[in-house]
């Protein structure tokens, strides 16, 4: 039986294997810009194979200086945003001092401007919300893939004069491609950037690993996530499987506030875990690529994606994120 919890800064979800994840698959889809993911495996010594597959067909580039206006050109939208899903943000930029961009799957294209660079663009911007008005911020959205947006039309016309005409903005972007036919591959998005900007590379990805002997772990009730006597309160599991994931050592017993090395330590009720694993990949990673993991671990495994800082608010459907200037946000995948 599915429940679930929500406050301030969680929002908590539990559910059977044996149900529909419709709700859980959302969640990871809608967070469009993943920096990192961290996988726990209590139990394991090594990492399984077909998880480390998950990883070996996605492609990422950074784009340096690429012009604004080669976004909303009819070659990009017709050979790529209509064809897959591109995720694309712009990167070294602050979200709430300086101006940011982003394409999202869903085809629309994000400016997130500073309010000098939005009088000068001359593009109408959404509404803007009570975050926005503080930071004195103003948001475009563009829809790439409206019947409309094409060469002839007014709308077209007048957003390629302001962003090349007027304004020509350029930034650095950190972009992936998910093609919709599986025979095509996402390399053909490098090539054909190659000629629009001055310099195309790959991104690599960072895997690490490591193994873990006799670590206490917390047990977890499923039926109270809040805690009970058989099992820990749902944010406790949390912040244990942060320390695990950086590495702190949770093991020794001066965990007192005068504590040199951390306070922290397994909540109780705990049991040891006599040996597992941790694996950590970083690099742009899009979501496609998280649900493929998702779908892979079925054991007692936790999977923990890190959002991007400073990302456009797009990741959250549009919606604008409730934290400035570092807009980091975490989701947390725990199977039993």
């Amino acid at each position: 039986m599915a429940t679930s919890i929500q406050n301030a800064t969680f929002l908590f979800h539990n559910y059977s294997l044996g149900e529909r994840t419709d709700k859980e698959q959302s969640v990871v889809l809608n967070r469009y810009f993943n920096h990192a993911l961290t996988v726990i495996l209590p139990g394991a010594s090594v990492i399984p194979h077909p998880v480390l597959e998950c990883f070996s067909d996605q492609l990422a580039y950074r784009l340096h200086r690429l012009p604004l206006y080669r976004l909303i050109e009819i070659p990009f939208i017709q050979a790529f945003v209509k064809k897959g899903a591109v995720h694309m943000m712009s990167v070294n930029t602050k979200l709430d001092t300086s101006d940011c961009v982003a394409v999202t799957p869903s085809g629309c294209l994000l400016l997130h401007l500073t309010k000098d660079t939005y009088e000068q663009l001359g593009l109408e911007a959404r509404k803007q919300t009570y975050h926005e008005k503080i930071s004195d911020i103003y948001v475009v959205q563009i829809n790439l893939l409206a019947d409309h947006f094409r060469p002839g039309k007014k709308g077209y016309d007048r957003v390629l004069w302001c962003l090349k005409d007027r304004l020509d903005l350029a930034f650095n972007f950190l972009v992936a491609w998910e093609p919709h036919d599986d025979k095509v591959c996402s390399s053909s998005l490098g090539v054909y950037f190659a000629e629009k900007c001055p310099r195309v590379e790959r991104v690599a990805q960072e895997k690490t690993s490591r193994v873990f002997t006799s670590l206490p772990c917390p047990k977890i009730d499923a039926v109270q996530p809040e805690g009970s006597e058989d099992g820990c309160h749902y944010q406790e599991v949390f912040e244990w499987l942060g320390a695990v994931a950086c590495g702190i050592d949770i093991t020794s017993e001066d965990t007192g506030p005068d504590s040199y090395t951390s306070t922290l330590a397994c909540p109780d009720p705990k049991y040891n875990c006599p040996r597992g694993c941790v694996f950590q990949v970083s690099g742009f990673i899009t979501p496609q690529t998280v649900l493929k993991v998702w779908k892979t671990l079925r054991e007692y495994t936790a999977c923990h994606p890190r959002k991007l800082a400073d990302q456009p608010d797009c990741a959250w459907v549009c919606r604008q994120p409730r934290h400035s200037q570092a807009g980091c946000t975490q989701f947390l995948c725990l199977w039993r």
